[in-house]
């Protein structure tokens, strides 16, 4: 048995063996604004996702409204869910936040998008500031105003994941551009080790079909390349494709990049060619299968 045919089975044994981890970067997106000894806090998310959320949670709480589509008016119904991973923090002492539901609808692909304002006074005398928020196990941003017209403050959050403390006298400066350097290279870096274990078999299963560097740097140079472009497209809402589309897509492209490799490969290697497809196709497929997976589990 070869060495590489052993790295194959330990590639398998791993996906197969193990929960899969993929970490991605979600549609929400947190604002919050200090104003005049009150504050407003807007959740932007994708609607449909949240309401799911909600009725899966509540159970047979909120009967009349499991089959209803993502509307205003249900996740009104579900208010009282939502306020459960939910947490508005002065001084470390949780408040009660006023809130409001909006549904807006993001032609022409895009699915309807629920605005969730919360508003309230400031207790008097507060210093300190945390948000907490569990709808989503992906990373989102929690941008931060002392006032209307001051810059804000961004800081990349996990669901479930404190806030820092935001202090309300004496708002932190703006980072600058070295601060911001460092945050998102941090970012980058845990969204492939350790919540990218999908990201990690790709490049891995690159270099188990091809061994020379020039094939694996282009290969893994456009990998990177691509899923800046498109995370970034999604993040501002330029493209909005629902993961029914997304998810076998991706399993096809891998499959397709692995083919290719395979393609290349010189001919003293065609005995061992069809055995590594099939390996290739297997691999791939259970990947897409945890990426569905991963996906499925976010909405919990």
């Amino acid at each position: 048995m070869t060495a590489r045919t052993i790295a194959w089975l330990c590639v398998l044994s791993l996906l197969s063996g193990t929960e899969a981890l993929a970490h991605e970067i979600g549609t929400s997106r947190v604002s919050v604004v200090f104003h005049h000894g009150t504050y407003e806090i807007d959740v932007v998310t994708d609607a449909a996702a949240l309401a799911e959320k909600l009725t899966t949670v509540a159970g047979g709480e909120v009967v009349d409204v499991v089959d209803a589509p993502p509307s205003q008016s249900r996740l009104e119904a579900l208010d009282a869910v939502f306020r459960r991973r939910v947490q508005v923090t002065f001084d470390g002492v949780d408040v009660r936040p006023d809130i409001a539901h909006a549904v807006v609808a993001t032609p022409p692909d895009g699915g309807p998008t629920a605005t969730i304002r919360l508003t309230g006074t400031i207790p008097p005398g507060a210093r300190q500031f945390t948000w907490t928020y569990s709808w989503t196990f992906a990373s989102y941003a929690l941008s931060i105003r002392g006032d209307a017209e001051a810059p804000a403050s961004t800081e990349w959050l996990e669901g479930g994941q404190r806030s820092t403390h935001f202090e309300l006298t004496a708002p932190p400066p703006p980072p600058g551009r070295w601060h911001i350097a460092w945050r998102y290279l941090a970012l980058g870096f845990t969204h492939i080790v350790p919540y990218g274990l999908d990201h990690v078999l790709f490049v891995l299963g690159i270099y188990l079909l091809s061994r020379r560097a020039r094939s694996v740097l282009w290969q893994v140079s456009a990998f990177t390349a691509a899923h800046s472009i498109t995370l970034g497209l999604s993040l501002y809402g330029v493209v909005a494709l629902p993961p029914r589309i997304v998810e076998p897509l991706i399993a096809l492209s891998s499959h397709m990049s692995q083919s290719r490799t395979c393609s290349s490969a010189s001919s003293s290697r065609g005995a061992s060619r069809s055995s590594l497809r099939s390996a290739s196709s297997t691999g791939w497929g259970l990947r897409a299968c945890c990426r569905s997976s991963a996906c499925l589990a976010t909405s919990f």
